[in-house]
């Protein structure tokens, strides 16, 4: 695929880029735009963080919110996206520059579906793969990596995180589709591997507080994955268990405190504050 490496047509694409970017307002024609977004999106996780933050993925990112692309275009994008070579490219490895590919993928949904509320061209069915691909994707990535140092930025839960706050947005949206995030959130705040030090519970409490807003779920099965999150199961080794019950209790306090201003669903407050008062916070 060509992700790694520095390959004539990498290189080519840099300095395209590049020029382009010192072009005020410049944007090609929109065949040729299209063509080279399609060459962006196979670079799309490549290791250079210039090559991948600062060029590809803020390119597309204008010239999708500039409304630059035909709804046509936009679905192959989409499609190109959540593929199996792109959101799932070597899903289960940890600490190889492979995340970067998946978690630059979940980022172009939410361009995609942003675009999609100017205007709708996306059906329920694209939703319902959408749904059930980002899902997965959440529950499969392991590889949680925030900075990374010289390869930047990995943050998978985080863009994953950005995606279902756009996805639930829609109007094809289905409360079964919302408790599925629900899950893959507790899941992700449950693990023992890795700290969440880069304000990925930020970007997941921001993801919840869109979709409690959506009103499309019944109190009781919220207020369960309330609770369920205070009794998460400790596994016996101190070090271990700090892990998700820091992660945890900084993304309900995070939730409190959006909620707070929130009329609307403010009815959540008390429980999640007995949530954290819970057996997993009590030594």
């Amino acid at each position: 695929m060509g992700y790694e490496g520095n390959n004539p047509s990498k290189l080519e694409l840099r300095e395209q880029l590049q020029r382009m970017q010192q072009q005020v307002n410049f944007t090609p024609a929109p065949d040729a735009a299209f063509q080279l977004a399609l060459s962006m999106m196979e670079h799309l996780g490549d290791s250079d963080p210039v090559l991948r933050d600062e060029l590809i993925y803020s390119t597309l990112q204008s010239w999708i919110t500039e409304g630059g692309f035909q709804p046509q275009q936009l679905r192959q994008l989409l499609s190109i996206a959540i593929a199996d070579d792109h959101l799932f490219y070597r899903i289960g490895e940890e600490k190889t520059n492979s995340v970067f590919v998946r978690s630059f993928s979940a980022l172009i949904l939410p361009l995609i579906l942003w675009a999609d509320r100017q205007v709708s061209f996306l059906d329920d069915s694209d939703i319902r793969t959408i749904v059930y691909k980002l899902t997965d994707y959440i529950n499969r990535e392991i590889d949680l990596r925030g900075y990374t140092g010289e390869t930047g930025w990995a943050h998978a839960v985080a863009h994953a995180a950005d995606a279902v706050e756009d996805v639930v947005q829609s109007m094809y949206i289905r409360p079964e589709d919302l408790s599925g995030f629900l899950e893959a959130f507790k899941s992700q705040l449950r693990q023992t591997q890795y700290p969440f030090i880069y304000e990925e519970d930020e970007r997941m409490v921001s993801a919840v507080v869109t979709l409690l807003n959506r009103n499309l779920l019944e109190d009781k099965e919220i207020l369960r994955w309330i609770a369920d999150l205070g009794d998460t199961p400790k596994v016996g080794d101190p070090l271990v268990d700090l892990v998700s019950m820091t992660n945890i209790k900084n993304f309900l306090r995070s939730l409190y405190f959006r909620l707070l201003p929130n009329e609307g669903i403010a009815r959540f407050i008390d429980p999640i504050l007995m949530a954290l008062n819970g057996k997993l916070f009590r030594s």
